[in-house]
């Protein structure tokens, strides 16, 4: 079972600011000192035992081609995930199950002023990356976003946290209707989305800060390892009480499973659009009213 949802918007003008990395923790502060030479150790020989060619090609099984949730090549995966695991004396089984899935339909995000313009929802295709021009591939989208169209201003939300929220609505701007920016990170994407439209929003355009994992911190794909200004983030924005299937709680979507009604299921209702910093720039730069205080705008790349 699958459901299509449509999406599409229409965005205005708006505002931004930026993080800062925390300092990463020592992995063995849980140990107690006299035990922190063996784990070093054991961890070594743990990784010296790796053979990164074998790494490398399981990887490659994983990647080689889209494999969104219930489509042929998620099937394909599923296939040759089981052949590898056999392959390596493992028993495997894999059941079957019939899920409430949805699917982009067609998806627009537009600037509507000072000059019209169209914003690109995929990434671009790279001439160092074969695979960034596969047949498969979908424009950027988040599963369970509302469907339909939404135009409005544009407000820009930092990371979309309740605090962040809280925050605009002490400054007197004001969320109902209108389009909420915010970029990755600082919490799950999905409560970003729950956020948004508890406080009005009609929809919800989510990017990649530079800040957070792209040129800011290094070489920018495919030179490096860091977002590409044209990366999408993809992924489900659900937040309900149970994992899995939203219309089985609790238990395995089999065929024969007792469902809840969709209608009585609290699914998302606000548009949501991811976009890569390319797209989020050029609302950005046409943003205007005061700027963002504490803060500042997101790096360019």
């Amino acid at each position: 079972m699958a459901q299509a949802r449509r999406v599409a918007f229409l965005a205005f003008a708006a505002a931004a600011t930026a993080a800062t990395p925390a300092a990463a923790a020592d992995p063995l502060r849980s140990f107690r000192p006299e035990r922190q030479a063996g784990e070093r150790e054991l961890e070594a020989a743990l990784l010296a035992s790796v053979d990164a060619r074998s790494l490398r090609a399981f990887h490659d099984l994983c990647a080689r081609e889209p494999h969104v949730a219930g489509t042929p090549g998620d099937q394909r995966l599923v296939e040759a995930l089981g052949r590898a695991h056999r392959d390596l004396g493992l028993e495997v089984e894999t059941q079957e199950l019939w899920l409430y899935l949805p699917r982009p339909v067609r998806a627009e995000l537009e600037v509507m002023a000072p000059l019209r313009r169209r914003l690109p929802l995929s990434e671009d295709a790279l001439r160092e990356d074969p695979w960034s021009v596969h047949p498969d591939l979908d424009a950027g989208w988040n599963a369970w976003s509302g469907s339909g169209e939404a135009r409005g201003r544009v407000v820009y939300a930092n990371y979309g946290t309740k605090d962040d929220f809280a925050r605009l609505a002490a400054l007197g701007v004001g969320v109902k209707g209108q389009i909420v920016l915010a970029r990755y990170g600082g919490n799950f994407r999905g409560m970003k989305a729950r956020f948004a439209e508890e406080a009005g929003a009609a929809g919800l355009v989510l990017f990649t800060d530079p800040a957070d994992g792209g040129s800011a911190d290094g070489p920018q794909y495919p030179e490096g390892g860091f977002w590409h200004p044209s990366a999408i983030q993809r992924g489900a924005i659900l937040t309900l009480p149970w994992p899995g299937d939203p219309l089985t709680p609790f238990v395995p979507a089999t065929k024969d499973a007792e469902r809840l009604d969709p209608a009585s299921v609290p699914l998302p209702k606000v548009l949501v659009q991811p976009v890569g910093f390319r797209a989020a720039r050029e609302i950005l730069s046409r943003m205007t009213g005061p700027p963002v205080p504490a803060g500042g705008s997101p790096r360019p790349p």
